[in-house]
């Protein structure tokens, strides 16, 4: 044995379960109707679930997240 193999094994160890931590994460929602990348993203005083994002290509969009409702 390589007198390094524990350490080594050690690391992949402990490495593979930081990526299972931060993975397992749950998707809540995603931002849909830009054509190109979200510039500005803004949120509702008082509300956690509504939003605001403009992209590059001067499109907006008003979202009510978790909801499904999106103008």
């Amino acid at each position: 044995m390589h007198p390094f193999a524990r350490a080594r094994e050690r690391t992949r160890a402990l490495n593979a379960a930081k990526l299972e931590r931060i993975f397992a994460k749950p998707f809540v929602d995603s931002f849909g109707g830009h054509v190109d990348a979200v510039e500005v993203l803004a949120k509702k005083p008082g509300s956690l679930n509504v939003f605001a994002s403009g992209s590059w290509d001067g499109g907006e969009c008003l979202s009510a997240q978790g909801r499904g409702n999106q103008s």
